[in-house]
């Protein structure tokens, strides 16, 4: 078989970005949040953002079984449903997306030592450039469905998710009140843990094989801490729901699992505003 060199790929001087190429590499470098136009830096971690999420207790065991290599859980066995919706990013021209997040807070036992961390078991998002980007440059198990922004309604919000018509995902929230801002140094969104995630990407020509399976994890790196200017408290609740496979017939595995998980008691409940982002470009690879 011929190997051939990224040397035929185009030259970057016109296109203001640095060297850095993604599918269709023949076409030109790969502009996106962490390889943004020389010009337009200034605009990096422009954004505004509002997470809603709703923790609940489910069965060790069941969790445990989701877990990958060499991670445990950390406390217990809680699992976090976060709906992020992003405004005015910089990096999309003013645009912005949704995105919705299943976690629990485990503790990876690398060889430098344990990493403690929220696990990314899933993400969704309604933009394929997002999805792109972070499944290629980060390890990010990112999916893609249909996810309206959040209703809020007096001391209320609720939102639901779907997949060309299916509803396979809800959360609320109720009897919102503020509460003092005490914000995280960094990732408000995940209760200010770093993200770990399993980057998972099969051999072409034998798929039952991985080409790369391993830990990746958030770094601060120069991104500005984001600034929180409201935090809510509530009672909240999500669920899954079971699809066949004429209902989501490239995803019922993954929302099977989840819906097949027991919720044994709903814990917290939080909406978080902050303005600015982080776009993870200090993400690293775990030994």
């Amino acid at each position: 078989m011929t190997k051939h060199s990224t040397s035929t790929q185009p030259d970057t001087a016109g296109f203001d970005l640095d060297p850095i190429f993604r599918m269709p590499s023949m076409l030109g470098p790969a502009p996106g949040p962490r390889n943004m136009p020389k010009s337009k830096e200034h605009l990096r971690y422009k954004g505004e953002n509002t997470t809603i999420a709703v923790r609940a207790l489910t069965d060790e065991k069941a969790l445990t079984r989701l877990m990958p290599p060499r991670c445990r859980l950390a406390g217990d066995p809680v699992l976090a449903v976060a709906l992020t919706m992003l405004t005015n990013l910089g990096w999309l021209a003013g645009r912005g997306y949704n995105i919705l997040r299943v976690s629990c807070e485990v503790i990876f036992d690398g060889e430098a030592g344990p990493v403690h961390g929220n696990l990314q078991l899933a993400m969704w998002e309604n933009h394929a450039d997002p999805i792109l980007t972070g499944r290629e440059e980060l390890g990010t198990p990112k999916l893609f469905a249909n996810l309206p922004n959040a209703r809020f309604v007096g001391d209320r919000c609720d939102f639901a998710a779907d997949w060309e018509g299916f509803r396979f995902a809800e959360l609320e929230v109720d009897g919102l009140k503020q509460v003092p801002i005490n914000p995280p140094k960094q990732y408000p969104a995940q209760g200010g843990l770093p993200l770990l995630c399993y980057r998972y990407h099969l051999v072409v020509g034998d798929w039952q094989k991985p080409g790369i399976a391993a830990m990746t994890r958030s770094t601060p790196g120069n991104a500005p801490a984001p600034v929180v200017r409201e935090q809510l408290s509530g009672a909240g609740r999500y669920a899954f729901f079971t699809p066949r496979w004429e209902d989501m017939p490239t995803q019922y595995p993954f929302v099977a699992t989840l819906s097949a998980l027991p919720l044994i008691e709903f814990r917290s409940a939080s909406v978080t505003r902050a303005s600015g982002i982080a776009d993870l470009a200090a993400m690293v690879t775990l030994d």
